[in-house]
């Protein structure tokens, strides 16, 4: 029992346990997604992912970069989605999703694998998309922190996008 301020009002707190609230905390961990997610992760449940979706707004990976991506999650290349770099930038400037990306999007599992440069791009993306309500998750550290990646110039797997 605390009284506050000398009068005659006292606040009564009556510890009664968690079992009545437990319930209701482990609900809204289960509805918390997580936004990154490293390459063992990734790649142990590369199944639960629709595409991989390149997302960066200054480069646009090579024919190289695309196969690093592919070996390291251990998908087809045909699994990997690049947008046009215009359109990343369509989606981060408006934090609208254009129609490009939107396709890229969809499937039958709900979910997609973003892969940018260090991780910070695609993980800013993953945030612009759950607030739309689309579930995606961030590869962290991107492209250059592929086992395949880090011994390279990143000139080798990744070029200025054009478009």
């Amino acid at each position: 029992m605390a009284n506050f301020g000398g009068g005659g009002k006292f606040v009564v707190i009556v510890a009664d346990g968690i079992q009545k609230y437990k319930k209701n905390f482990e609900e809204i961990g289960k509805k918390q997604k997580r936004t990154q997610v490293s390459l063992q992760e990734a790649a142990s449940n590369v199944g639960d992912y629709d595409r991989v979706i390149w997302i960066h707004a200054q480069y646009t990976p090579k024919e190289e970069g695309l196969e690093i991506i592919a070996k390291s999650l251990g998908v087809d290349k045909a699994k990997i989605s690049v947008p046009k770099a215009r359109t990343v930038n369509q989606l981060l400037a408006t934090q609208q999703i254009p129609e490009e990306l939107s396709k890229a999007l969809q499937g039958s599992k709900g979910k997609s694998l973003l892969v940018c440069m260090a991780g910070n791009t695609s993980l800013m993306a993953v945030k612009v998309l759950a607030g739309k309500g689309i579930v995606t998750e961030s590869l962290t550290g991107g492209i250059s922190e592929l086992p395949q990646a880090k011994n390279k110039s990143p000139g080798e797997f990744v070029k200025v996008a054009t478009e």
